[in-house]
C-alpha cells in the first residue's frame, strides 16, 4: 500500500496553479539479467510509454516493458538441481514477461542540461511457460510444471510495487535521454537498467 500512497501524495502536491501540461512519449531498451526462478532471461528488452508533465516538479507516466524469455537449457539445468534428479529429455516454451507499469514521477533539475527522475508506482506482470519433462529414473513421460501447480501450461499475472531511480539528460529543447535503475518488487519482479529517449510533444 506504501507506493500508492506515496503516489497519491505526489498528485495532491501538485500544486492549483501548475505549469501548461506537458505530453511526451518514450522508448528504448532495458538490459535484464538471468533469472529462472522469475523465467527472466540474459539481455535486452524494449521498453515504451507515454507521460505526462504537471509541472518541472511532478507528473505521471505509463509504462510498458518486455523481458527477454529465459533460455530453455538454463531452466532446465535449474529444475534438475532443484529436483535432484537427472533430466533424459525436455521440452520447454517460455514467453516473455511482460510488465505493465503506471507510476508518479518526482524530477528534480541539477542544472540546466541534467534532472534527477524518480518514479513510485505499481505494475502489472504478466508470465506464461510451458514445460514437458522426461526424469530419467521413471518409465513413462509425463508433465512437470516447474512453479508447483501441477498444470501443463502456466499463466500467472498481478501486481507488484515498482521503483525507479535515474538521470534526465536535456539534449535539445524537446528531446532528453533518460538513464535509470528499475525494480519490480514481489515473487515475480526484476531489476533492470534502462535507457530511454524521450520526445516533448
Amino acid at each position: 500500500m506504501k507506493p500508492t500512497i506515496v503516489l497519491c501524495l505526489l498528485l495532491f502536491a501538485i500544486p492549483m496553479q501548475s505549469e501548461e501540461v506537458k505530453w511526451y512519449a518514450f522508448g528504448g531498451t532495458s538490459l535484464f539479467r538471468e533469472d529462472t526462478d522469475t523465467l527472466i532471461g540474459d539481455g535486452l528488452g524494449l521498453r515504451a510509454g507515454v507521460g505526462s508533465q504537471f509541472n518541472s516538479t511532478f507528473g505521471i507516466e505509463v509504462s510498458w516493458n518486455g523481458a527477454p524469455a529465459v533460455e530453455n537449457s538454463s531452466l532446465a539445468a535449474a529444475i534438475a538441481e532443484d529436483q535432484n534428479l537427472l533430466l533424459r529429455s525436455y521440452a520447454i516454451e517460455t514467453q516473455p514477461n511482460f510488465y505493465f507499469s503506471l507510476a508518479g514521477t518526482l524530477t528534480l533539475p541539477m542544472d540546466d542540461q541534467l534532472s534527477f527522475i524518480g518514479k513510485v508506482g505499481y505494475a502489472r506482470y504478466s508470465v506464461e511457460s510451458q514445460i514437458e519433462i522426461d526424469f530419467a529414473q521413471d518409465e513413462f513421460f509425463y508433465y512437470y510444471y516447474y512453479a508447483g501447480s501441477g498444470d501443463i501450461r502456466h499463466k500467472e499475472s498481478g501486481n507488484d510495487a515498482i521503483l525507479s531511480l535515474g538521470l534526465l539528460f536535456h539534449v535539445q529543447e524537446k528531446s532528453a535521454i533518460e538513464l535509470s535503475m528499475t525494480n519490480v518488487f514481489g515473487d515475480w519482479g526484476a531489476l533492470t537498467f534502462n535507457g530511454t529517449l524521450r520526445y516533448t510533444f
